[in-house]
């Protein structure tokens, strides 16, 4: 049920829009606020007002280049307040700071020990965090992105495959209980896809799958310009789509998930056993023998085949307009972005009504712990978190 919008919450979400668009450079100019906004001239000129009061933004006097009016250009202070963003993998934990236009100022890395369990990674994840809080005190919240199933409502780590037997980590409370700032959890490829819908290759689409490949398989959809989410607070498990009944048994312990084909991890170990691949290969040193047969034929046989099998079956659910195909993912050669498009053209139900591309997300696998910081930016820019 919809709730009503009183005049505190409607200013909270007024100013978090301006806000939104000084940061993604959907605006840079009051001309352009009032374009985007239709906010009155007077509404406008506060909230303006407010930002420049408490250095949110800077009006340095500079005019917007290329405009008739030549208006006077608004952006970002550097001294608005930062967000670190966690992820959590299987094998390691990264954490950056970064600002609301999704520029790093700062990261730390561990690697995690094998084996590991839920107490280790609570610890790893607190000194990383500390030695970011001590650098940056003008943190406003730390989002938190995790490999899945998470409950996103709850805070909670569910039970991951192959994760060392953790579960039920409630990750956002051990946080909430340490850190005095806002705290977030979201399943890390929702992350990607909301960055990657405000800040990067899907930018002008209200409809995209994010899909990530890495040791798991997953995907974070944008429907109608939002964040796909329903109200379990589980994210969504793309990985875990049987594309073969009969197949081998995955990890959690179903048939033909398409995680048991086109995972790197399942890549690699296979590739290993090719004489023209060199020992201790990783994926992206394997993307670049793609041009040997042997390498091409496994590369087409174990991700293009059952990914285009499964995203066939996402297109005609969700029709979105544009799938990016990221993660370490991003190391495959343009020809497999340009053949895995051909292949869903000729598979989708709507092929002769609507093209759907394919494509590489703007964000590196560098920027895979600021994009974790996005579920704090979104508080931000829907006025639930005043900045």
């Amino acid at each position: 049920m919809r709730k009503g919008i009183n005049k505190l919450t409607q200013k909270h979400a007024n100013r978090g829009l301006v806000f939104q668009l000084l940061a993604v450079g959907d605006a840079d100019s009051r001309i352009a606020l009032a374009r985007r906004t239709r906010l009155s001239k007077m509404a406008l000129s506060n909230i303006i007002s407010e930002f420049l009061e408490r250095d949110l933004v800077r009006e340095p006097g500079d005019t917007v280049r290329g405009t008739r009016s030549n208006p006077i250009a608004l952006s970002l202070s550097p001294n608005a307040p930062k967000i670190l963003g966690i992820m959590i993998q299987r094998r390691d934990c990264r954490a950056s700071v970064c600002d609301f236009s999704m520029r790093i100022l700062d990261s730390e890395q561990r690697h995690l020990p094998d084996p590991f369990d839920s107490d280790l990674l609570t610890r790893t994840l607190f000194d990383i965090t500390d030695r970011l809080l001590a650098r940056h005190p003008d943190i406003l919240g730390i989002g938190i992105g995790s490999i899945g199933p998470v409950d996103i409502h709850r805070g909670v780590i569910l039970n991951p495959p192959d994760f060392q037997g953790i579960t039920d980590l409630p990750i956002r409370r051990l946080f909430e209980q340490r850190y005095p700032l806002p705290v977030a959890l979201e399943h890390h490829y929702n992350c990607a896809a909301l960055t990657e819908s405000l800040y990067g290759s899907g930018r002008g689409f209200e409809n995209l799958l994010y899909v990530g490949l890495s040791s798991g398989i997953g995907m974070g959809v944008i429907s109608g310009g939002r964040l796909s989410s329903d109200n379990t607070g589980l994210a969504s498990e793309f990985g875990h789509v049987s594309v073969n009944f009969d197949g081998p048994v995955c990890r959690c312990g179903n048939r033909g998930c398409l995680e048991a084909y086109a995972s790197v991890d399942a890549i690699v170990r296979e590739a290993a056993a090719l004489p023209q691949v060199p020992p201790d290969t990783d994926f992206a040193g394997l993307c670049r023998f793609s041009h040997v047969p042997e390498v091409d034929r496994l590369l087409t046989q174990r991700i293009l085949r059952p990914l285009s099998s499964a995203l066939c079956s996402a297109v005609n659910l969700l029709n979105p307009d544009l799938i990016l195909l990221g993660d370490e993912a991003a190391a495959l050669p343009d020809d497999y972005y340009r053949r895995l498009e051909q292949a869903l053209s000729g598979m989708i139900l709507s092929r002769d009504y609507h093209r759907v591309i394919v494509g590489r997300p703007a964000f590196s696998a560098e920027f895979n712990a600021a994009m974790c910081a996005i579920s704090i930016i979104q508080q931000v820019f829907q006025g639930d978190l005043p900045v």
